[in-house]
């Protein structure tokens, strides 16, 4: 949500249906489904939509296989967070006020109250049901952090596993620290580089001629590997420490290149890693961990839809933001 929006009425999202052949439009209050007899209303629907709006492109209303797809993702979204309430809720578990205050406090510390409130009302989204989404939120992750979470163990021997058998994620190609001067003409380029032949001070000249953002470092591009930079600058893996290139031409204008520093591909040591897998890892176990409960909930949860009143809603088109 950055900055204010343009605002829309209220009235004009919530009424806004089609018209499916042989059925009424639907309203606010009609049922989009039910977990385990608890309904889901339209009402609830829009204002996830309106919440989560701003991740979908413009085009999104205008495609109508997108469409079906944004809408059944954003009711699977409604009844995970639903099942999860129950089960939570089941569990004897709550948040305080106190941490839903703070959560709260974390969520708008990017805006002053006044800009926060006219987001909201420009958005249509009631703030009674955005605090109440945050406490499920909450809830949510707290029943997953200790009915699920909580058990994953990452062994060593499984980090070191991981990193024998992915030796490729762990190497580091050749790579080389450059200084580069930039110009917009050949000719400048050519003066520049018959004064570095005089054994001018490449960072000075940088600083004083160079076009390139980097100037304020004296040209100083950091190390640069194969790819990672236009085909042109490959030229500085054949230049030798301290070796100047030629006058190197490139959409941006002429380049002179200079290699500080050089360093051959090498393999990473697992020490230096090690958190970095254990964190892949355990990533990947509390997805793993997730769907298994989540498709447990679902058998204690019973999940109705009404599709026909899922694809009579319009969603209105994605606000955009306004600086």
């Amino acid at each position: 949500m950055k900055g204010l929006v343009r605002r829309v009425p209220l009235r004009k999202i919530l009424l806004v249906f089609v018209l499916c052949a042989g059925c009424r439009a639907p309203v606010p209050g009609d049922v989009v489904a039910r977990v385990a007899g608890e309904p889901i209303l339209v009402s609830d629907f829009l204002q996830a939509y309106l919440r989560e709006g701003t991740k979908y492109g413009p085009e999104t209303v205008k495609d109508r296989k997108r469409l079906l797809q944004v809408k059944e993702a954003l009711l699977e979204e409604l009844i995970q967070k639903k099942i999860l309430s129950k089960e939570a809720a089941k569990e004897g578990l709550a948040v305080t006020e106190e941490e839903l205050e703070q959560e709260i406090r974390r969520s708008k510390s990017r805006y002053t109250e006044k800009d926060f409130q006219q987001i909201l009302k420009a958005r249509g989204i009631d703030y009674k049901v955005w605090r109440e989404v945050k406490r499920n939120h909450l809830l949510a992750n707290r029943l997953l952090q200790e009915k699920v979470f909580a058990k994953i163990q990452i062994s060593e021997e499984g980090l070191k596993e991981y990193y024998q058998a992915h030796q490729e994620e762990f190497t580091q190609p050749e790579s080389v620290r450059v200084r580069q001067i930039l110009t917009d003409t050949r000719e400048k380029a050519e003066d520049i580089l018959a004064k570095l032949k005089k054994d001018e001070n490449f960072a000075r000249m940088a600083r004083a001629y160079s076009l390139a953002p980097d100037r304020k470092q004296g040209g100083d591009l950091g190390f640069i590997t194969k790819g990672s930079f236009p085909k042109d600058f490959d030229v500085c893996f054949d230049l030798k420490v301290g070796e100047l290139s030629p006058i190197v031409s490139s959409l941006y204008g002429f380049h002179l290149f200079k290699v500080v520093e050089k360093r051959p591909e090498q393999k990473l040591p697992f020490e230096e890693v090690r958190s970095q897998i254990e964190e892949w890892l355990k990533e990947k176990a509390r997805e793993e961990a997730f769907q298994g409960y989540y498709e447990e909930l679902k058998k204690r949860y019973p999940v109705e839809i009404d599709r026909k009143v899922l694809k009579a809603v319009v969603l209105p088109a994605p606000e955009v933001p306004t600086e």
